[in-house]
Order: structure tokens, then sequence, then C-alpha cells
């Protein structure tokens, strides 16, 4: 072994650990705290009349936002495009309310049950949430994430 890099064993032990315990916290956090503050969709807040697509098609779009969230990286044109679907805000809270709470499971392995918000939190980074709320501004909409 080259002994310019011997000066840097006695460093590994400990750069290892810290960045175990650091793993160790984030996903304790996602488990336990970040979920803690479920999504409630009061039904009142959904306006009927204002829902622009069939009931059955927010499954869909929630079904397919969490495909786009599976595997390797985020299909984030796709998520985007879905929500260019949304033109009110009951449209979004739709949305919300169909996705619920599902099992979701980042490439850590470790699967918990996470809202819409809460998915998108994890996979968008702060560009792609303001790209995201704005595409909900465009169309009036209040609703952010």
């Amino acid at each position: 072994m080259n002994s310019k890099y011997l000066a840097y064993l006695p460093l590994i032990t400990p750069v290892l650990t810290a960045g175990i315990i650091i793993v160790i916290v984030v996903i304790l956090y996602k488990k336990f705290i970040a979920t803690s503050e479920k999504e409630v969709i009061d039904p009142d807040d959904i306006k009927l009349d204002q829902l622009t697509h069939p009931k059955s098609q927010y499954i869909v779009f929630a079904d397919a936002i969490q495909a786009a969230c599976q595997g390797f990286g985020t299909n984030e044109a796709a998520i985007f495009e879905i929500f260019r679907q949304m033109y009110t805000d009951s449209d979004v809270l739709e949305l919300i309310r169909a996705w619920g709470t599902r099992t979701y499971g980042d490439l850590s392995g470790i699967a918990y049950n996470a809202t819409l918000s809460e998915v998108l939190t994890y996979e968008f980074n702060r560009n792609e949430i303001a790209q995201l709320n704005a595409i909900l501004e465009e169309k009036r909409i209040t609703i952010r994430f």
C-alpha cells in the first residue's frame, strides 16, 4: 500500500461510523417522524361539481404517480403531466384522497406508509417542487406541495 494513504487509515472507521449513523437517523426520521403528520382530506372540501374527471380517474392518476416513483429514478415528466390535468382545488384534493396512504419504498429498501405530499417531497428536489407548484399556480389552484 502506498505510504501516502496510510495517514488516512485512522479516519476510515470514524467516517464510516458517522455515515452509518446518519443513514440510520434519516431512515428513522422518515419512518416515524415525517410520516406522523398525515394528510387528512375533509370530504366537505372536495366540491363534486368542480371535479373535472370521473372519480375513478383519480385512482388511475394516483397509480400512475406511484409507478413513476418506482425503481431507480423518478419519472418527473409523467408526474408533471398528471398535475397538468388538474384544473381545480377539488381535483387536487380528490387526487390526494385517491392516493390516501400507500406503501412506499425508497432505494434504501425500507417500505413505509406515505401520503402523496410525503412521496413528492422525497422524490422531488426544490426546483421540481417549485415547478410542480407553478403548474398548480397557473391554473389558479391554491394547494401547494
